[in-house]
């Protein structure tokens, strides 16, 4: 959640383990937790065990990723049907994706 200009927090395992992804916040944290709660498919609610200003996301079991960034909208703008340049790369073959400088 750091990439999206959130605070990193505490991670940890949940005393159970529930099939649901759910967001719980603290008062004052309302807006956060909407933006957050989005990502995940899900509705956050307010959280008595919460602390004041904060986030809790617990990932159920059935937790298969966060929506995109990013719109999924095809690209329309300069560069948008350029052609592939180079080899392509398979990351888990090639042993992670190269970086270029």
């Amino acid at each position: 959640m750091v990439g999206p200009g959130f605070e990193e927090g505490r991670t940890g395992s949940a005393a159970t383990r529930p099939k649901a992804t759910t967001v719980g916040y603290g008062k004052g944290a309302k807006d956060a937790a909407d933006r957050i709660a989005a990502r995940y498919g899900v509705t956050a609610t307010e959280s008595a065990s919460a602390a004041a200003g904060l986030v809790v996301v617990t990932l159920g079991t059935a937790f298969t990723g966060v929506a995109p960034d990013r719109p999924t909208v095809a690209p329309t703008g300069p560069g948008t049907n350029v052609a592939q340049q180079g080899p392509t790369v398979d990351a888990q073959a090639d042993g992670g994706i190269p970086c270029v400088f």
